[in-house]
C-alpha cells in the first residue's frame, strides 16, 4: 500500500513538472491528460499581476493557448471524452451585469469572471464548441475563493452545459457553536 502510495505522490509531481516557468515570461497554466481525462487548469492571478494591464482575465496569450487547447482538429483536449476544468474561480456564479453592480461595494469581484465578460463569453464558447464536438463528452468546472462549497448544473440555453463544484473557505472567523466551543 505505501509503495503504491509513494509511486502515486511522483506521478503528481511529475504533472506538477508542465508548469511553464513565469519567470522566462511564459503565461502560467497546465494543459495536459491524465489517465485519459483532460485538465485545463487554469492561473488567473500573472495575468492581472505580471503580464498585460490586469483588463483581462486569463492574459491574452494563456487565453489563446486555451482555445487552441480546445480547438475540435488538433487541440490538446481533442482526443479526451472528459474535461476537468481547474479554475481560481467559478465560471458560472454571478452575472457580469451583477458583477459588474456590486464591484464598488465588494472590491472581491473584481477578481471574479464577470468583471471580464468578453473573457468569460470567450471562454464558454471555447468549452462548448469542445463539447458540441463530439457527442458524449462530459466537462466538470472546480472554482473557489468565494467563500461557499457548492454543486451547481450550468445551463446555457435552457440546455445543461456542465456540472461545476464550488470549494473554498466558508468564512475566516468562528462561526456559531463552533465559536461557543471554542474551536
Amino acid at each position: 500500500m505505501l509503495r503504491s502510495l509513494v509511486g502515486s505522490e511522483m506521478c503528481i509531481r511529475d504533472r506538477w513538472s508542465e508548469v511553464v516557468d513565469v519567470s522566462r515570461g511564459a503565461q502560467p497554466g497546465i494543459m495536459t491528460t491524465l489517465h485519459g481525462h483532460g485538465l485545463l487548469m487554469l492561473e488567473a492571478r500573472a495575468s492581472k499581476t505580471w503580464f498585460g494591464d490586469g483588463l483581462s482575465f486569463l492574459g491574452e496569450q494563456q487565453q489563446r493557448a486555451v482555445s487552441e487547447a480546445l480547438s475540435s482538429a488538433t487541440g490538446k483536449f481533442s482526443e479526451v471524452d472528459s474535461l476537468i476544468v481547474a479554475s481560481p474561480v467559478p465560471v458560472g456564479f454571478l452575472s457580469p451585469a451583477s458583477t459588474k453592480k456590486m464591484m464598488g461595494i465588494v472590491d472581491d469581484l473584481k477578481g471574479l469572471w464577470g468583471a471580464y465578460h468578453r473573457d468569460l463569453y470567450n471562454f464558454v464558447g471555447d468549452l462548448l464548441a469542445w463539447k458540441r464536438a463530439k457527442p458524449g463528452r462530459e466537462l466538470v468546472v472546480a472554482g473557489g475563493d468565494v467563500h461557499l462549497g457548492a454543486h451547481s448544473d450550468l445551463f446555457l440555453d435552457g440546455k445543461y452545459f456542465c456540472g461545476q463544484l464550488t470549494t473554498s473557505a466558508i468564512h475566516n472567523e468562528r462561526l456559531g457553536y463552533l465559536s461557543l466551543i471554542h474551536i
